[in-house]
């Protein structure tokens, strides 16, 4: 990106630089090509602007970008009627459009020490002795996630020869591509093969389906397949988690686990499974609260392959049209930056419920919270749907199905919950014997005489 100059600080004023906040703002007002890149491929958000005003406008070309799919200064200004002639100043002294990227990691690098700055103060005050020990252990990790706080993204260019050699050089490597294969076979089949790096697939369901069960058995696929998993989670606690996976593995009920009623046999059971593996099959991060911008930050510094968000839908804003579509596509970019696969896992709108007496439907991608970035962004979109009695109940059996993939297809396999395990497996089909299929015949053809009328 060329040389990042920062306004350095003093003793009253932070790291900033204004005039790169203004150049890149104006460019995209007065450059589509500039408002696309710095919306989807810099990292730049409104909080990492110094100005009130310039967060303020950013905030406003976003919105009216992702309404009309465009920008410009009359339709900010018509947003913002108290800076409409700053707008449009803003627009009129743009050096180069051009340089779009490069203003914004000039304001990105400016954020980036503010917030260490800002870490650096929090941690001081967080070891005053007048502080009670959980208020200093909380001010102490806040501090230390905004001195670590890397918001860059790398967006260097790479030549078309560069990228043939690549994939030329991977030709010539005994072993196939890197997949991450789904613990359900049919499934791997309709993405290549499985998940791949620098990807993000979004994971739905209705409530109580089973979606952690299944994700969890994912992530252990993942792991015996040696890749380094990690789950960021928004609402379970690890204890639950932890005696989920136990569950898994020994069959011990897990409300036993969870309510510490275990007999001496489910105690033996346990500890044979805690020294042969010895570990869960991934990191555990409980974030409630927790902004996607850090969880991004420990996915970077992780060196994870795969990670799960456990649901996205409960990072603070989702609620918000705007902030999903940001949360998402910051995710999109991490996938990419981070060289691994993020796994979201999202809630589903009840809009459709209300006229069902309860029964939930077949989930669509229509149905994912945020649905119009999180759909759109994704490269596939998988779905766990369960069987429903009369009323309501869930029943062990159901299915597991792509509801969008890029570059492959969509399918559907049945799939039943094992009642010890509580583990999703596949329910392969019958086998047909030849002797059934000749007495059946063809059945794509239609019977003879079909074309034929009787005359009344």
């Amino acid at each position: 990106m060329g040389h990042v100059v920062v306004e350095p600080a003093t003793a009253d004023v932070p790291p900033q630089n204004i005039e790169a906040e203004e150049s890149v703002l104006g460019a995209m007002l007065v450059a589509e090509p500039a408002l696309k890149m710095v919306r989807t491929e810099s990292g730049l958000t409104a909080k990492h602007f110094y100005l009130d005003r310039h967060r303020e406008i950013f905030d406003v070309i976003v919105k009216v970008a992702e309404r009309t799919g465009t920008c410009d200064e009359l339709l900010v200004g018509n947003e913002l009627p108290d800076l409409k002639l700053y707008v449009s100043e803003l627009a009129a002294k743009v050096p180069a459009a051009g340089n779009a990227m490069h203003y914004a990691a000039i304001v990105l690098s400016a954020a980036n020490y503010r917030a260490k700055l800002e870490g650096a103060q929090t941690i001081l005050e967080g070891v005053r002795e007048r502080l009670d020990e959980e208020t200093s252990a909380r001010l102490i990790r806040e501090g230390i996630a905004l001195a670590t706080a890397d918001f860059t993204i790398d967006s260097e260019r790479t030549s078309g020869q560069e990228i043939l050699e690549e994939i030329f050089d991977s030709f010539e490597r005994d072993t196939e591509g890197e997949v991450m294969e789904l613990p359900w076979s049919e499934l791997n089949e309709c993405v290549m093969g499985g998940y791949r790096r620098k990807q993000m697939s979004v994971f739905a369901g209705w409530e109580n389906m089973g979606k952690s069960f299944a994700l969890d058995q994912m992530l252990g696929g993942f792991d015996e397949q040696g890749f380094k998993c990690a789950i960021f989670a928004t609402e379970m606690a690890r204890e639950e988690r932890a005696a989920r996976w136990l569950t898994a593995k020994t069959a011990v009920p897990l409300e036993r686990i969870l309510r510490n009623q275990l007999e001496p046999k489910h105690i033996s059971r346990l500890l044979e499974a805690a020294n042969k593996y010895g570990r869960l099959p991934f990191d555990y991060f409980e974030c409630y609260d927790w902004s996607a911008d850090r969880i991004c930050e420990r996915i970077v510094y992780g060196g994870y392959d795969v990670v799960a968000v456990d649901p996205v839908t409960e990072i603070p804003g989702f609620e918000k049209a705007e902030t999903a579509a940001a949360i998402t596509r910051r995710f999109k970019q991490i996938a990419s930056r981070a060289n691994c696969h993020v796994i979201l896992v999202a809630h589903l709108n009840r809009s459709r419920v209300k006229d069902l007496k309860g029964v939930l439907p077949r989930p669509l991608n229509v149905d994912l919270k945020g649905s119009g970035t999180l759909a759109q962004a994704a490269n596939a979109v998988l779905f766990l749907h369960r069987a429903q009695d009369e009323d309501a109940n869930v029943l062990p059996t159901g299915e597991i199905y792509f509801g969008k993939v890029r570059n492959g297809f969509k399918k559907s396999i049945p799939v039943a919950q094992n009642s010890r395990t509580l583990q999703f497996m596949w329910i392969k089909p019958e086998p047909v014997h030849e002797q059934e299929a000749l007495a059946v015949g063809n059945v794509a053809e239609p019977p003879p005489g079909h074309d034929q009328r009787k005359d009344d």
